[in-house]
């Protein structure tokens, strides 16, 4: 562990890929922290080794407002953290963390195709040894069923 609690551990998210997304789409980008506590079944941090993310969503819904249509967006993202333990065998662990997130997205119009979700960044600090600070960048992406230009 250096002086400034920093790593640098393999991050793998497990996500929608966005690179053959159509110009038209609408998107958003958000900031998800998170405060994780290592369970007490599982020995202390000594260096992270490796993330797994997945967002998932889980619901959604147009509203229309005054301004414009909103799509709601409800989801879960699901965490594996592996670490080594801060103990004389070093062993390598594994915890799951699962929370959810909320968000909205502006719309010029109330027909979707698709929605895609994926992470986009992760910084992630072990303030303690067994409490990490946790913030993702986050990216929502609207798909409509046709060209749409606003």
């Amino acid at each position: 562990m250096n002086k400034d609690n920093l790593f640098i551990c393999e991050l793998i998210t497990i996500d929608q890929n966005f690179k053959y997304i159509s110009p038209y789409v609408e998107s958003k980008e958000f900031i998800k922290e998170k405060n994780l506590l290592i369970p007490h079944i599982k020995p202390d941090i000594q260096q992270l080794v490796k993330i797994i993310i997945k967002p998932k969503i889980t619901s959604k819904k147009i509203i229309y407002t005054p301004e414009n249509y909103k799509l709601i967006v409800n989801g879960i993202i699901t965490e594996n953290i592996h670490y080594v333990a801060d103990n004389k065998k070093q062993s390598v662990h594994c915890t799951q963390f699962k929370f959810s997130f909320y968000n909205f997205i502006n719309l010029y119009h109330n027909q979707i195709k698709d929605i895609k979700i994926r992470i986009d960044d992760v910084f992630i600090q072990l303030c303690k040894k067994r409490f990490l600070k946790q913030s993702m960048l986050m990216s929502i992406c609207v798909i409509p069923k046709r060209k749409c230009y606003h």
